[in-house]
C-alpha cells in the first residue's frame, strides 16, 4: 500500500491513480476511464 499522502496527491492530479496505488485496480481503472470520457464529451481535450 502506498503512502496515503502520495495517493491523495495522485488522485488530485489524475483521478483514479490513488485507487491504483492503494491496491484497488478495478475502482482505479473505472475512475480513469470515467475521467477520460467526461473530458472527451466536454471537449476539454483538443
Amino acid at each position: 500500500m502506498a503512502n496515503k499522502k502520495d495517493a491523495l496527491l495522485w488522485s488530485i492530479a489524475l483521478p483514479g491513480f490513488g485507487q491504483l496505488l492503494n491496491g484497488k485496480p478495478l475502482k482505479g481503472i473505472v475512475f480513469v476511464l470515467l475521467e477520460f470520457l467526461i473530458n472527451v464529451q466536454a471537449i476539454l481535450i483538443k
